[in-house]
This record gives structure tokens, sequence and C-alpha cells, in this order.
């Protein structure tokens, strides 16, 4: 668990990691002539090893979701396909008679090490992370 407010070591790793694994994956994928963007497009569909989801976060929705009865709207589209994925994995889970005398929190983080089908990012949302992630990298030099 993190602090209130701070950035989530999963988020961190995500951007790191992931997105440039994502973007050399598109190059690949995609047929030139091509736009950065229409990569960034291509590489957010791309599906994912796990769920880039912060474990708070996952489990405040799982608990929003399967006890409140809180249908959470997103306004990013991919972020909303990811949540509800995640949503349907964990109640895949709870129905299976091995994790049925386990916790919602447990289930819970054991359902984000399962595959994703995107990452939960826009195309500009990845963009804009990889930008930070170049600032950085420019900065330490």
């Amino acid at each position: 668990m993190k602090h209130k407010g701070s950035v989530s070591q999963t988020y961190l790793s995500r951007d790191e990691k992931v997105l440039p694994d994502l973007i050399r994956q598109a190059k690949h994928l995609a047929t030139y002539p091509i736009s950065t963007m229409k990569l960034y497009q291509i590489a957010a569909d791309l599906p994912t090893d796990k769920f880039y989801i912060a474990d708070d976060a996952a489990y405040e929705y799982i608990l929003k979701r399967m006890f409140r009865g809180v249908e959470v709207a997103f306004n990013n589209h991919y972020k909303q396909r990811l949540y509800d994925a995640f949503f349907e994995e964990v109640s895949k889970m709870m129905k299976q008679e091995t994790y049925k005398k386990m916790s919602v929190k447990n289930v819970t983080i054991l359902a984000l090490s399962r595959p994703a089908p995107c990452v939960g990012l826009a195309p500009w949302g990845i963009w804009k992370a990889l930008l930070r992630q170049r600032k950085k990298k420019n900065e330490k030099v």
C-alpha cells in the first residue's frame, strides 16, 4: 500500500518498462507510413502481462462495484475497458472453488497478476508518460 496522494510503484514501473515495450510491439505491428499518434493508438490497444492498477485503487473499485453497486464510469474508454475486464476477472475468480475461502482483498491482489486486455491509458496518455520519462532522463544527464 502507498501513502495517500503519492504515486504508486505500479504506475512508475508501467511507465518505465511496459510503455516502451508496447511502443516497440506497435512498431512491429504497424504498416508504414504511420503517424506517431497512430502508433500510440496501436500500443494502447495491445494486451499486457498483468493489470497495471495500484492495489489500493483496484480494491476500492471492487468494493464500490461489488458491495455498493456503484457502476464507476471513466472518461477514458481504455481505462474503462481495463477496469471492466478487471472486475470480470475478480468476479470469475470469486466463483471458483479455489478462491471461495479467500477474502475479496486477497482475490483482488491475485487478479492483478492476470493478463489484461490493455494498459488502460489513452494514446495521448502514453505520449505524455513517455514524454515525462524522456524529460527525467535528460535532466539526469
